[in-house]
């Protein structure tokens, strides 16, 4: 089974105060492959936010100024029979 996801054009680190906690997100971390994940906290400034990723398993620390690029998921669909 696949997932098809639709995603935003990447955000500056300046949009990161129009996030929501919940948001689904895409992020692309140097040196990994990209991963999705849901916004669990975003500090009062919006320079950092932790994300939960898919399933849920691992929390990780985004920081504005780690190389991070961040986008939007617009939708998702799982494709393929399980």
């Amino acid at each position: 089974m696949t997932r098809k996801i639709s995603t935003s054009a990447p955000l500056s680190s300046e949009d990161w105060v129009y996030l929501n906690l919940g948001e689904r997100v895409l992020i692309e971390r140097p040196g990994r492959f990209p991963s999705t994940g849901w916004i669990d906290d975003i500090n009062e400034e919006a320079t950092v936010f932790w994300v939960y990723l898919d399933p849920g398993y691992e929390r990780i620390l985004i920081h504005r100024d780690d190389g991070s690029v961040i986008r939007r998921i617009l939708w998702a669909e799982m494709q393929g029979a399980p």
